[in-house]
């Protein structure tokens, strides 16, 4: 799982971004964590994809309804960073 993670956050660094993308979906496809939906997230809403950045954050809202109390304390930062990058997203950033 991490090797997909990092190597999709590689390509998007270097300005690969289709490649990124595809890498960041087989990633989403193959493993479905929290990790890997937000990453995709934060790539997407910076790349300009906010229809697909959304649609990773209610996904990842819906599986937050059977998180326990600390699973959601655990994986707070990394809903706050998709909806961070969201928000740039939205005034144009």
């Amino acid at each position: 799982m991490l090797s997909r993670s990092l190597l999709a956050r590689a390509l998007a660094a270097v300005g690969r971004t289709e490649d990124a993308r595809q890498a960041f979906a087989s990633a989403v496809e193959r493993f479905g964590t929290v990790e890997t939906r937000a990453a995709y997230a934060v790539f997407a809403a910076n790349s300009g994809d906010v229809t697909g950045a959304r649609s990773l954050r209610e996904q990842i809202e819906r599986d937050s309804r059977h998180w326990n109390h600390h699973a959601r304390e655990i994986n707070q930062p990394l809903i706050r960073e998709v909806d961070d990058a969201l928000a740039s997203a939205r005034e144009g950033r």
